[in-house]
Formats: structure tokens, sequence, C-alpha cells
């Protein structure tokens, strides 16, 4: 199996503190909507959940896996990791 660069956005949360957008290494393009840019491990649901952490994002810095777009962008490269974030677009405020 070869993984794939996808771009990941969204713009259902565009206020600040959030992300919009960002390059990731997925199988295809299901996985990817399950990626969140800040490395957030797991989406269960109803939130994203960090379980090696206390860190919890609801709603707040990224969109729920329904409302992310995808796109294709390219192969990645033999040591690239399922889940990893290549580069995340943050809107701080």
């Amino acid at each position: 199996m070869s993984l794939k660069l996808w771009k990941i956005y969204q713009d259902v949360n565009g206020r600040y503190d959030t992300f919009d957008s960002a390059v990731v290494v997925a199988k295809d393009a299901d996985a990817a909507r399950l990626v969140h840019p800040g490395g957030i491990d797991g989406w269960d649901g109803t939130k994203w959940k960090n379980p090696t952490s206390s860190y919890v994002s609801y709603y707040s810095d990224w969109a729920p896996p329904q409302n992310v777009g995808v796109s294709l962008i390219g192969l990645a490269l033999p040591n690239a990791t399922d889940g990893e974030v290549i580069c995340a677009s943050f809107n701080a405020g």
C-alpha cells in the first residue's frame, strides 16, 4: 500500500485560534479526514481527543470529519507515516 499526500481543509470554523487546512499523509481520502492538523489522535464521534494527554478539541479549532474537504496532492515518500501531519495552517488570535 502506498501512502498519499492530501490537503485537508475546513470552513466551518473561521474565527481565531482555528486550523483552516493542512497537508497530511494517509492511505485514502476517508483516512485523511480523520487526521487532526494539531496531531490529535482520534475522533470519537463528538470530539477530537488525544488519549495520551488531557487535550480535548470539541469544534473549537477544527471541524468534524464530515465537514473536512480533501484533495489528493500526490504520493508520499516511502518513509512517511500514516496519519502524519506535514504542515498545518493555524489562525492564531
